[in-house]
């Protein structure tokens, strides 16, 4: 096994345990979708709210498909902050510097930006 992709299911593992209501249904405040028109890429993305209502969890990954370049906060989910995220997981390869900058994901790559309510 390559040694990033290892270290990166690792911290998503990590990540995950830290956070046990991801492993819930989405909540009322959650949302999930995908990104219409798909264009060749299967690209999909979504908010969710830790219960306790002080952390905010952004997420995108194309699924599969061509490369396809995006702004984080500019995906169409309601009232999503436009600041204040910060990369927490990204897969390996990908540098994303921030949710409010164009990013360019390539097949199978994906990022989660954490938000401090």
């Amino acid at each position: 096994v390559n040694a990033d992709q290892a270290a990166f299911n690792l911290a998503v593992r990590e990540f995950r345990r830290k956070r046990p209501f991801l492993q819930q249904n989405l909540g009322e405040n959650d949302q999930f979708g995908y990104l219409y028109p798909m264009e060749g890429a299967m690209l999909v993305y979504g908010l969710r709210r830790a219960p306790n209502g002080r952390e905010q969890i952004l997420f995108v990954a194309n699924m599969e498909g061509a490369p396809k370049t995006i702004t984080p906060t500019n995906l169409p989910l309601a009232n999503l902050p436009m600041t204040g995220w910060q990369a927490a997981l990204q897969t390996p390869g990908l540098t994303a510097s921030a949710a409010n900058q164009p990013l360019t994901l390539q097949d199978s790559e994906g990022v989660v930006f954490v938000r401090t309510a």
